[in-house]
């Protein structure tokens, strides 16, 4: 196969580059205080000691990611010592997302003791090659083709450590969220108007409720403590509000009721002050996000459809286009409200 051949070749490439690449993410990673780049195509993220369920040997501290038009480079770094190593038959599973979608494209599992690493297709589970890796007593590393990759431009990743009777999930142990994009291009500059993830629960016991949150701590304790709640992802992007403002697009102002035990979100200001006023069922928590208008929204956005149940008695929010027409053509438990506000996509 040519990914086979490949392979070898920027393995072999970059095996003679891997001992130095590891020892400058070493000797920097335990200096580095909060996650970002180092370069455009090689960044070090740093992530919190003492992790729930993790052991000395399974906790990690640090991580790296490098990719240019030839390979991508992964290493991880734990609190493991020499008299507590990281033990050979350690189990790590990485998962790569390159389309921007949050959701993983490929798996990379790690082989005997760090020494080999298998990549495989995320969906059909296809093994497309294998990648060369390295291990000590607290760290682990592979790298592999881009082409075993689909050679993207960006990747983020995420991935399991487990060890010694201990785990931990990286970047987030609950969440499985992503690390930030490593590029092989020019980084983007950071803007005021920070994008933040919209995480979104469902709950059966609650009569088909949904939960959407910008928090990750408040998300965190609800798919860890509340077993009323099932975590179901990443759904879209927003663009963070500035207390109760909003530097760009308009607010997105969030309600509870204890009487229906759901949440119910609204861009129409009108809207909110009828129920703030007029509604005892409902108390208004604030400004959820901010997200922009369906008569005045950039390129690039996409639509949030809204949905109303008088069966349920419980609202529905989805950008997902397959979803929306899936509920809207065949399930009559629900009624198509139209486009709610204007979302950003998850990258």
């Amino acid at each position: 196969m040519s990914v086979s051949v490949r392979t070898m070749t920027t393995t072999a490439r970059a095996r003679r580059a891997l001992g130095a690449t590891a020892a400058a993410l070493l000797a920097g990673a335990l200096g580095v205080t909060t996650a970002g780049p180092a370069s455009a195509d090689y960044n070090v993220f740093t992530d919190p000691a003492g992790d729930w369920g993790t052991t000395q040997a399974s906790d990690v501290i640090a991580y790296g990611v490098e990719l240019t038009p030839d390979y991508l480079y992964f290493v991880f770094q734990t609190r493991a010592s020499l008299s507590i190593p990281l033990p050979g038959n350690a189990s790590v599973i990485v998962e790569v997302e390159t389309t921007g979608d949050q959701s993983t494209d490929y798996k990379v599992f790690m082989d005997d003791g760090g020494g080999s690493w298998t990549v495989y297709e995320a969906q059909s589970f296809t093994h497309v090659c294998d990648a060369y890796g390295e291990m000590t007593y607290n760290t682990a590393s592979f790298v592999a083709d881009a082409g075993c990759f689909g050679t993207p431009s960006k990747v983020k990743v995420n991935f399991w450590v487990g060890a010694a009777g201990g785990f931990d999930f990286t970047p987030d142990d609950v969440l499985r969220t992503y690390s930030p994009s490593t590029g092989s291009g020019p980084d983007v500059a950071p803007t005021d108007n920070a994008q933040q993830v919209v995480y979104r629960f469902w709950s059966p016991g609650f009569d088909n409720a949904h939960f959407f949150t910008t928090n990750e701590v408040e998300a965190a304790h609800v798919a860890r403590y509340d077993d009323n709640w099932i975590y179901e992802g990443s759904a879209f992007g927003a663009v963070a509000a500035s207390g109760e403002r909003c530097n760009e697009g308009a607010a997105i102002y969030r309600f509870y009721s204890p009487v229906f035990q759901s949440h119910f979100y609204t861009q129409n200001a009108a809207e909110k002050e009828h129920v703030r006023l007029n509604d005892p069922n409902w108390s208004y928590e604030g400004v959820a996000y901010c997200a922009y208008t369906p008569s005045s929204h950039p390129a690039g956005s996409m639509p949030l459809y809204r949905f109303w149940s008088p069966l349920f008695g419980k609202h529905f929010f989805t950008a997902n286009g397959s979803e929306r027409n899936q509920l809207d053509y065949n399930d009559p438990n629900w009624d198509y409200e139209g486009i709610a506000y204007y979302v950003v996509p998850l990258s």
